[in-house]
């Protein structure tokens, strides 16, 4: 009875994670180059298990994992000549005032400076450094080359990473990699430019996740009362036995 109580419990704090990823991927179905997060739970194997408090021999203590889906997107033609997706692996490499990071929303400008920059103000790269330009109307090839009245200025670093999902987020369309994990020169990719990289978020889904997700909370809630409930009544009952 109380590993039954236990068992429903601990799954009940699953449900929690999952409804806050679902919620946020909701907020983020709009954004442009959001990847959507989940929420995967997997008991702690016997080995972790002997690191860990445990009242009861039979418990199995459950560990959440955040993943991110890293699937790549629809495309939005919007024909801005600084709006780019990358249509393939990779990511930009942008430099903040918390240092690079990488992201898949093209959605950039030129700020007074004439340097390229994300809506953030952050700074676009190229493998040399920020990215300056006179023209708001430059032409941008597939490999991410700018060319301006037939010069080539600059060309994006585009970088890619062998297990994508293994970055971490910093806001919702921006990643830092994780010590020991180094960008590589990306090759399978093509810069589409005038387009933008929808959100891999379905509105539609995540509200179906949620409603599911909900329902099982519900009924492991049920669960744990008349569990709860059992053991009371099996409580009071030994009491009365002379």
């Amino acid at each position: 009875m109380i590993k039954g109580l236990y068992e429903a419990a601990t799954s009940m704090f699953t449900n929690a994670f999952k409804q806050e990823a679902i919620a946020n991927n909701l907020a983020n179905s709009g954004t442009i180059g959001y990847k959507k997060d989940g929420i995967f739970a997997e008991a702690v194997s016997k080995a972790e298990q002997k690191y860990l408090p445990k009242d009861y021999d039979w418990e199995a203590p459950i560990k959440e994992r955040h993943i991110i889906d890293m699937t790549q997107s629809s495309f939005r033609k919007t024909d801005m000549p600084l709006d780019l997706s990358i249509e393939g692996e990779g990511f930009f490499t942008i430099e903040t005032e918390n240092g690079i990071k990488y992201t898949r929303d093209g959605s950039f400008r030129l700020d007074p400076s004439g340097a390229l920059v994300t809506a953030n103000g952050d700074k676009v790269l190229s493998d040399s450094g920020p990215i300056i330009l006179d023209t708001n109307n430059p032409s941008i090839d597939v490999e991410g080359n700018i060319e301006t009245n037939g010069e080539t200025l600059a060309k994006i670093k585009i970088v890619k990473f062998n297990n994508p999902e293994n970055l971490v987020k910093a806001g919702n369309t921006e990643f830092t990699a994780p010590d020991g994990i180094e960008p590589q020169t990306a090759t399978d990719y093509n810069v589409r430019q005038g387009y933008l990289e929808e959100s891999n978020s379905s509105a539609l889904n995540q509200m179906v996740d949620m409603i599911t997700s909900f329902r099982e909370f519900e009924i492991k809630q049920k669960m744990v009362q008349i569990l709860d409930g059992v053991a009371q009544r099996s409580i009071n009952n030994l009491g009365n036995i002379r």
